[in-house]
């Protein structure tokens, strides 16, 4: 910030100045009228007596409006100093060697560095060690060129703190330039909490909330995939549709809590039984869904179903109750019984209700659509 001169002073140093000229003037008016007799104590008289009558003039017509020009110029300084020490935002000021100039409070706080600490640094202490040749690139390159377009633009970028932890945070930019010096100035917002919240917001919107798997969204769009992959390779896939039987029963009789807990740990037991690669996910209601990727053969699938059915048919332990469910489980191949999605789930849900039909706690594999009373179980299956 600036230092505000006293206006006493000024008014001094003016005085002595105005004297010390005085002094000579009288000096070379004697030497001019060729004055060998120089009288000292008589040029020191006049040159004070002049001196002192220009006191009231100076007072009054430089150094009043000097010192209330300096009070409004120490308030103005006062007054941004303030904006800086209470802004949200991180501001750092850099010369054009890269050295931090400022460092305000919000910046202290993001970074974790006192003030003293960070002035003189390279700009450089803030960013990752991947960041920092990448950033020296660039002050040079403007030095050199003068172009920049992110002058006055909000960017993303990373940042690290004085304990190493790196984060995001938005950065603009401006520039200012006194003579042949070139300043920057950064705005910095840190946005951690913004991508938390973010993700958070996007993790909702294709997770389930109880069960944390995929919902209906996310699995329309990976079986999608799967069917484009499936397609592009030459392999089949296997689509899994799950309906627990005697849900509604707990879900009635016991609650909501517990008919939620029930789902949970259903989801659990049949996460451990599906590949990384597979999709397993919750349609709602008490009803999953499983993409099995690159399923060729008709008894893998059929083996991976019999698993599924085991896991849910031993008894689960909900807060001291124990309770005992099924799954009837509709099976649809690509491109054996449909070579689009739409018609896919439609022959898994026929089948799923096939299976149903049959007695429950059972699967069945579907038929291509247009003949739906055909559904039939690969291998016997007696419950």
């Amino acid at each position: 910030m600036i230092d505000k001169p006293h206006p006493l002073k000024i008014f001094l140093y003016l005085l002595i100045f105005v004297f010390a000229v005085e002094l000579c003037v009288m000096y070379l008016f004697n030497y001019i009228q060729d004055k060998n007799d120089q009288h000292w104590l008589e040029n020191l008289a006049d040159a004070t007596l002049l001196t002192s009558a220009c006191v009231p003039f100076f007072w009054f017509f430089a150094v009043q409006p000097l010192r209330r020009a300096l009070e409004a110029l120490g308030l103005e300084s006062d007054r941004l100093r303030k904006i800086l020490e209470t802004a949200a935002e991180g501001i750092v000021s850099v010369d054009d060697s890269g050295k931090i100039q400022s460092f305000n409070n919000a910046a202290q706080r993001i970074f974790g560095y006192a003030e003293g600490e960070a002035i003189g640094k390279v700009l450089t202490i803030l960013s990752p060690p991947s960041h920092r040749e990448r950033h020296d690139d660039f002050l040079v390159r403007y030095l050199q060129t003068g172009e920049l377009d992110t002058l006055g633009k909000v960017i993303e970028l990373q940042g690290m703190r004085k304990d190493g932890t790196i984060f995001p945070m938005e950065v603009m930019l401006s520039e200012v330039k006194l003579s042949a010096t070139h300043l920057f100035t950064a705005m910095i917002r840190d946005v951690s909490e913004q991508k938390v919240t973010q993700q958070r917001i996007e993790h909702l919107a294709h997770y389930d909330a109880l069960t944390n798997l995929p919902n209906r969204s996310l699995f329309f769009d990976r079986l999608n995939q799967a069917i484009i992959a499936a397609k592009r390779n030459q392999y089949s896939i296997a689509l899994l549709f799950l309906d627990l039987d005697g849900f509604k029963l707990i879900n009635d009789t016991l609650g909501h809590h517990f008919g939620d807990l029930l789902l949970v740990k259903v989801a659990e037991r049949l996460n451990l039984n599906v590949r990384e690669s597979d999709t397993l996910a919750r349609l709602g209601g008490d009803e999953f869904t499983v993409i099995l990727n690159d399923s060729h053969e008709c008894e893998n699938v059929a083996a991976i179903a019999d698993k599924l059915i085991e896991s849910i048919n031993e008894p689960f332990q909900l807060d001291g109750h124990i309770v005992k469910i099924g799954v009837s489980i509709g099976i649809a191949r690509y491109p054996n019984d449909a070579d689009t999605k739409a018609l896919l789930i439609v022959v898994a849900d026929r089948a799923m209700y096939a299976a149903k039909n049959a007695g429950k706690n059972t699967y069945k594999f579907g038929v291509p659509v247009g003949d739906a009373t055909r559904a039939f179980p690969v291998i016997d299956f007696n419950i």
